[in-house]
């Protein structure tokens, strides 16, 4: 990637606060390693043990695939907006608009607690709307 697009790259993690997706995907590495690691032997096994310092050296280590996120993650920006890409970077410096991406990071858990909550109403919703399907249909038959 030449110097000018790998501005850009950081510039468009920064600007559009994708940093905390690479942050999962290494939660999830060490999440799926740690609980692969959970099934051998403790012994034989660091990680066995939620060793915190061990943890530590491994997303020390899962760290270095950032810049190959950065650059993943700019390439398909890319792709989707073509010429487009710089003014929409640029119009999303805004602080107005920094504001509202802030605003939603700030409200993700609540917003995923009060969408399982409406979940639960739906799947009741349909489980009501069918038992009552069910007992017309008997009360039909008879």
């Amino acid at each position: 990637m030449t110097p000018i697009a790998d501005v850009s790259a950081r510039a468009a993690i920064q600007i559009t606060r994708a940093a905390p997706l690479f942050d999962r995907l290494v939660d999830a590495v060490l999440e799926h390693r740690t609980s692969r690691a959970t099934t051998r032997p403790a012994a034989a096994n660091p990680l066995a043990q939620n060793d915190p310092a061990q943890l530590d050296a491994l997303r020390e280590r899962l760290d270095w695939f950032f810049p190959q996120f950065r650059d993943l993650y700019f390439e398909l920006l890319r792709e989707q907006l073509g010429a487009d890409l710089s003014p929409v970077l640029s119009a999303m410096k805004d602080e107005r608009v920094q504001r509202f991406l802030r605003a939603l990071d700030t409200m993700r858990p609540a917003l995923l607690c009060s969408l399982q909550q409406l979940g639960r109403e739906m799947t009741n919703a349909l489980e009501a709307s069918s038992a009552a399907r069910r007992g017309s249909e008997r009360a039909g038959n008879t």
